[in-house]
This record gives C-alpha cells, structure tokens and sequence, in this order.
C-alpha cells in the first residue's frame, strides 16, 4: 500500500525564541513522494537526488520531518526535527504519515551544481588533511584522464592534441556510432512495479479477505460449461480455505463433497435444458467439520489454476516476471508461492493467451502464409523432415529486402539460443542504416545451430539478396559460419569481428549488432515460434515508422549520426595546418599525428576515412583549404534520402484467418530441452567486456600460490610439504 508525502527543500534554522523552523528554497520548488511498505532509506535517498536534480558527488543529504502539532503540543517548543537515517526511520516515517499529515525537509550539504561559489574540488581539498589531500587529487586525476579518454571515443575523431591521453588506434574502432543518431522513444521499455495497481485484479482495490468475500454460487444458478462451474467452486474452495472431492463427474452430472470425511458440505450440478449447460441443483454451502480438519486436509492449488485464476483477474500485463504473480495472488487471495509455482503459473497463463509450444509449430505454416500474403515480397520458407517434424523456417519481410539497397554492402550474421520447450536457435542477418542503427535482413529458427542449418541459411540469404553485389559477411570466429560462406557465397570478403574484415566494413562492429540483436529479442525467445516472430514483427514495424517520420522531419544533407560526427571533426580540423604537395594532395599537421590526404583519390594515411567513408579531421581540413565541400566525400549511403529509401516500404500485419490458408503439418521436433533454468543471455567474449568498461582488451591469468607454504605454482590440496 502506497503513501504520498510532500516535500520541500531548503535548510533547517534556529530562531530567537529557541524554535527550530525550516526555510524553504522557493526556486527548488516542491515535490511528492510516493512510498510503499518497505521502502528503504537507500530508496528514500535516491529519489530525493533524481527528483530535486542533485548528484551524489559533494552532496550529504539530509531527511527531516517536523513532528504533528499533536505531538508538539507535549514536548518543549525546542524539540529538533525528526531526521530520518535509517530503513526503521523510514517505516515509522509511514506509519505516521498514515494518520498524520508530514511534510519531509530536504537539506544538503554540499552545494547544487547550479550555485557552485567556486570548484568542487576546491570545497572538497579545505576540509582534507595533507596526506589525504594528495590521495585524492591522485584518484581525480585518474577519473579526469578516463573521463577525456571516454570523450575521445563518443567524439569518434582520432586528433587529440588537446588532451594528454589519446587513442592508440587511428581507426576510431572505440566509438559506438549507434549512439549518435539513436531516436528517443523509439523502443518503449516496459517495465512494471510491483506495486501496480493492475496487479490487485480488476475492480479490486485491497486483498480479498473471508471477512468481506461474497460466495456467488446459489442453487438454481447455470453455468454455459462444467469447466466455468469447477473454476468458481475452485475460487470459493481458495476463498474459504477448505479442499473438495469430485464424486461424480459425467456428461450430466458433477457432485462435489468436502474432503473431510462426515463434513455436509456438497454441491450437486445437472444438464437441464441446453446439452452443455450445468444448473445448481443442491448446494449446502456451511460446513459441518471443525476448522482444524479443513486446515490439515487443505492442499494447495496447481500451478495451472494459479495462471488461470491470475488471468481471469488481471489479464495478462506485458513485462510481467514471475515475482509479479507471487505478490499479486498474495496480496489478492493471501496465497504464499515460491518462486518456481510462480514462474509456472506465469507460463501456463502465457500458453493460454498465446498457445502451446505445440500449437505453435502446428500454426506455423499458417502464419507464415499470412504475413506473406499481407507483404508482398516478402520471402518465407518452412523446412520439416520426413516424418513432417520441424527443421527450419525464414523469415525476410519485403521492408527488409527493399530497403538493403540502400545501406552499405556489409552483412552481420549472428545466432542467439532460444529458451522455448524445445529449444533452438534463432539465426540473425543485419546490415546498418545511415544514421548507425541496426536493420535487421532476415530471421531464422533453426532446431541446432549447426554446419548444416548455417548453409540452409546462407542460401536463403543469397536468394534474397544475391542483386547487390560486391558484399562482405562480419560474424563471431565460428567455424559452421565460416564453412557455409565459403560453400554458399564463395565471391564474399568474411571479416571476423571489426579487426579482421577484408573489404570495405565502413564503422560496422559485430559485437554492436549482435549484441542489439540479442536485446531485441531476450524477452520474445522463450514464446512459441509465430509468437516469436509476430513480436520481432511488430518491433519491426515500429522502428520502421519511427525511422520513416524521423528521415522525414531532417533538414540536413547526411543523417543525424552523420552530421554529429563531422560537426566534432570540423572543430578540431579548423586548428590544423594545410600545406599543399598539388591540386589534390595535402599534408595535414595536427591530431595525434601528421598525415597525407588525397582528395582526388579520396584517401588519407589515418585510415580512418578509407574505412568509414565519411571524412576524417585531415580531409575536412584539407577540402576546406582547397575550398571543396565536405559533403563531397561522404558517402552517398549516409545521406538523408538514402535514409529515408531505406524505411519507405511499410511493413504490414498478417492477414486473413488461419481458416483461409491451406493446412500444412508441422510438428514439434523430436528432442526437447534439457530441465532447469535456461540462459537467457548470451556469454559474452572479454573483449565485448573490455569495450564496456572502457579498458583495454587484456587476457591475464591469476597465479595461485599455497596458502600453506606460500609457494607459487600449486595449491594447498596438492602440497607436499611436511606439516
């Protein structure tokens, strides 16, 4: 249960009189917390520096409430304010707040970035000692350099004069362009709190308690199936904590009895009028056994009723997890589940809204034809072996075939191990757009990512775009991957990962795209197969739509990333100095080092722009002193109409009902998973780690030594020295 609580920010004082009374910083104005059962003081903490803007570096925040007049009214008129520095201060923060009106007091200590007198760390050094001092200013001077080196890769420019630490590459292979051009709200995270109020159940405002629950099963009342009969008598059994037996159950008649033997509670249902139709004949709802009987003979319910009964409730609320099931039926029906009953009951209410992994394979072929039907263009394929059990299936939608012509010949592949029934393998192909950001080709769910499934998906790749030579293949250092390219595209350079692709990769890295390919789809990978690609569809058609109306609305020659990344450059290539060798050769003196452009060739002995196709600091200087546009020598795929072509084919919704499609059998394959808890990441290399932490890719290995007799080269299971 939530409370809300107004706050204020500005700084406790003391007046004449001894009071003690809290100025307020009017500019900071005021803010409303919302706090739950349990809230900690770390929460309470943090949501004070996000809502009044304040950082955690040079700030001691403070907490602080006034006591209720109430409570003044018995102590001195000097009595402090309460302060709050505790998860226990904080509870009894809310219990007060329940019955009392409070008004929380923030105060710091430090001073707000947006009225610093002087430097923070000049406010931070008068108050350490020499020694200290002197540590700190070391561990300053370490987060500056790596703060820097962090604006040397997001800069994507290599010239870094400026600053005492510079890249040890010229070929920008730090920076992730992705970010540049990345469109705000493009996907929509959904994450749900545990406090939503959805989770208490439609029309439900509190737990449901015996003490205000109303059984809605009487005598004479219908019910349309035996199965929406057995569902409420399940709901009353939940409600009122006691177990029932089925003594009979036929076609026309179902007789329950409570479970403890003598007890006369009993309800007896028929078919009347319509065949399917059960009527309440008999129900003796007041128990006759004591309630310690009830209690020992009461068993807990399945966990497929617990996913049914949640449904009926709430609906099925995308982005929920398992521990959304347990707090919910807790705080609606007081049941206790662990983990796993509610990860259970979260998947059987997914098969009921979504269909089995069986119905999945067995609505595949329909599905497939569907989306065909309603994307002309669009290429599938379905592969079962002779016993009509599943193998393959692809997936090319026509925005994704249409639009390739218009991005650089570059084609990532990745796979990423699907966490269904049956497992599997979901085989990704992507290029990048103009603007950086991923555009996926073609999808595949294969039943093991192998030699074989590999070459199946290589000939599909080469079917759809075979009309856009020359290309290059990037992929991780697998060896299947390796053998269907050489098989089936035996024209295309292969790169592995960013350090080892032959041909023009222009920025692309393998790591990037593969790693936003598995994030794509993380949440969709345990659905069955035409729920699996129905959502990667969707996400499709979003970032399609997204991408369309934002190439629209730019008024620049290049793509958002595009022109970010030459914006940087030009500042730093207007404090470079030209001198000219000829008409089109140039040498560029600045960066991290002096180099030779040749604009006639359009090349430069940075590297940078021959890999990248848009210009390095030493061409702009260079075009700038031989008075040529820059825009000359970016590439043509980075420009705005080229972005814009790329995502003008829209991408539609199946069509038509399964009824309309000719029936095709597919079945599940042979093989399921393993049991336990699947992974749903993938691992990832050290030196996708390494990127991440901003440190350079290093392999080292730890040197044990015995704690025994503190040797190196073994441990202290395997000493053999004397005791």
């Amino acid at each position: 249960e939530m409370v809300y609580i107004a706050s204020v920010y500005g700084e406790w004082v003391i007046k004449d009189n001894l009071s003690w009374h809290f100025e307020v910083d009017y500019r900071k104005g005021g803010r409303m917390f919302s706090l739950r059962d349990g809230c900690t003081h770390d929460e309470l903490i943090q949501m004070a520096l996000e809502d009044y803007s304040l950082t955690k570096i040079g700030h001691r925040l403070e907490i602080s409430y006034p006591l209720p007049e109430v409570f003044t009214q018995q102590t001195c008129n000097d009595s402090p304010p309460m302060f709050v520095t505790n998860d226990r201060q904080v509870e009894s923060l809310i219990e007060l707040s329940r019955n009392h009106g409070v008004r929380l007091c923030v105060s710091s200590k430090g001073k707000d970035e947006d009225n610093v007198d002087g430097p923070l760390d000049e406010d931070l050094d008068e108050n350490l000692d020499d020694e200290l001092k002197e540590e700190f200013d070391e561990e300053l001077d370490e987060d500056w350099s790596a703060e820097r080196e962090e604006v040397s890769e997001e800069s994507g420019c290599d010239e870094d004069d400026v600053r005492e630490k510079a890249y040890e590459g010229d070929d920008d292979t730090h920076a992730d362009y992705s970010q540049y051009g990345k469109i705000k709200d493009e996907d929509v995270v959904i994450d749900v709190p545990f406090d939503d109020p959805r989770l208490l159940g439609r029309g439900v405002g509190h737990r449901i308690g015996i003490d205000n629950w109303e059984d809605n099963i009487y005598e004479h009342q219908s019910f349309d199936t035996k199965a929406q009969l057995i569902s409420e008598l399940r709901l009353t059994a939940v409600m009122t904590r006691f177990s029932f037996r089925i003594a009979a159950s036929t076609r026309k008649v179902f007789v329950a009895k409570c479970k403890v033997a003598g007890c006369k509670w009993r309800l007896r249902a028929a078919v009347k009028n319509e065949p399917s139709t059960f009527w309440v004949t008999k129900y003796v709802k007041s128990h006759t056994c004591s309630v310690s009987d009830r209690v020992r003979n009461h068993k807990r319910c399945t966990t497929k009723y617990i996913g049914k009964l949640f449904l009926d409730r709430t609906g099925l609320i995308e982005g929920i997890v398992p521990q959304h099931i347990r707090d919910s039926m807790r705080r609606m029906f007081g049941m206790k589940l662990d983990y796993t009953a509610s990860y259970r009951a979260l998947k059987h209410a997914q098969d009921l809204v979504w269909g089995t992994a069986e119905e999945g394979y067995a609505n595949l072929p329909s599905y497939l034809q569907r989306i065909k039907d309603a994307n002309p263009g669009t290429v599938t394929d379905l592969v079962c072996d002779s016993q009509d059990r599943f193998k393959y299936c692809f997936l090319s939608l026509a925005g994704s075939i249409s639009g390739f012509q218009y991005l650089r010949r570059v084609i990532v592949v990745d796979g990423t191990h699907l966490t269904g029934k049956y497992g599997g393998a979901l085989l990704v192909a992507a290029g990048q757009d103009a603007n950086f950001q991923i555009f996926p080709l073609a999808f595949a769910v294969v039943d093991a990512e192998d030699s074989e499934s590999w070459e199946w998906f290589f000939n599909k790749l080469r079917d759809c775009f075979r009309q856009f030579p020359p290309m290059a293949i990037v992929s991780d250092r697998a060896a299947a991957i390796a053998r269907a390219i050489g098989i089936v595209m035996p024209w295309a350079s292969r790169g592995i990962c960013y350090y080892h692709l032959q041909g023009d990769r222009y920025n692309i890295k393998t790591s990037n795209i593969a790693e936003s390919i598995n994030s794509a789809v993380k949440k969709a990978k345990g659905l069955p197969i035409p729920r699996l690609l129905e959502f990667i569809r969707e996400k499709l058609g979003r970032w399609f739509s997204k991408r369309r109306e934002d190439a629209l609305s730019l008024t620049t020659r290049h793509s958002r990333g595009v022109e970010y990344i030459l914006a940087i450059r030009s500042y730093y290539a207007g404090s470079m100095i030209v001198d000219r060798i000829d008409a089109w050769r140039f040498h560029v003196k600045g960066g991290r080092r002096d180099c030779n452009v040749d604009l006639e060739n359009r090349t430069c002995s940075c590297g940078v722009y021959n890999v990248e196709k848009i210009p390095c600091s030493h061409v702009i200087a260079a075009a700038a002193e031989a008075n040529v546009d820059m825009s000359y020598y970016v590439c043509a795929t980075h420009s705005t109409p080229s972005l814009f072509s790329t995502y003008a084919h829209p991408i539609y919704p199946k069509e038509g009902t399964d009824s309309h499609v000719k029936p095709v059998r597919c079945l599940p394959p042979g093989e399921s998973v393993p049991s336990g808890r699947p992974k749903k990441s993938r691992w990832q290399t050290w030196l996708e780690m390494s990127r991440k932490k901003n440190t350079k890719p290093r392999k080292t290995h730890k040197k044990y030594s015995c704690s025994k007799c503190k040797e190196p080269g073994h441990t202290r299971p395997n000493c053999v020295a004397e005791d």
